[in-house]
């Protein structure tokens, strides 16, 4: 019989892909990249914690359901990667995450980060123009969001992470 690991052992690997989720929101937001190493580490700790859950036969994700994830994940991201509105790391991390959930979280993780991505764009862009109505001092600096997420692209990576956040915490 195989030895299970311990309960901190799995709050670990947690904080770890929580902490990499991090990183990839946050490099998303800012430079619309994901670097592949950074996927590779998050894949590393998927795979990990994927095998130490059907070692211990906890509740995880079973073949059929990462099957499905990723299916899923080519139905809602290829044809955006085709058109060039997304980009090939939201893509990867979309499918790196696909190893972490049934399908039922997996889907939960992208509808919130989704409705949290356009919530927080709502609030910046509402915030841009009550400073731009304020002392030149509140004024932002820069074009107006909606201006800039028209130039530059959705952060759909940063959606998914912290989607994916969500779903862990």
């Amino acid at each position: 019989m195989p030895v299970s690991p311990p309960l901190p052992f799995y709050l670990a690997i947690n904080v770890v892909v929580m902490t990499i989720l991090t990183v990839v929101a946050w490099s998303d937001w800012r430079e619309r990249r994901i670097p592949n190493s950074t996927l590779a580490l998050l894949l590393a700790c998927t795979l990990f914690q994927f095998s130490a859950m059907h070692m211990d036969l906890l509740q995880g994700p079973t073949l059929r359901d990462i099957a499905l994830n990723l299916m899923l994940a080519a139905l809602l991201f290829v044809p955006g990667y085709a058109t060039g509105q997304l980009g090939a790391g939201d893509v990867k991390l979309f499918s790196v995450l696909a190893l972490l959930w049934p399908s039922q979280v997996y889907l939960q993780a992208f509808s919130v980060g989704i409705l949290g991505l356009i919530v927080a764009c709502f609030a910046l862009e509402w915030l841009q123009r009550l400073g731009s109505r304020m002392t030149p001092q509140w004024a932002p600096a820069g074009p107006p969001l909606t201006q800039t997420l028209r130039e530059r692209g959705i952060p759909a990576g940063t959606a998914i992470a912290l989607g994916a956040l969500y779903a862990l915490a």
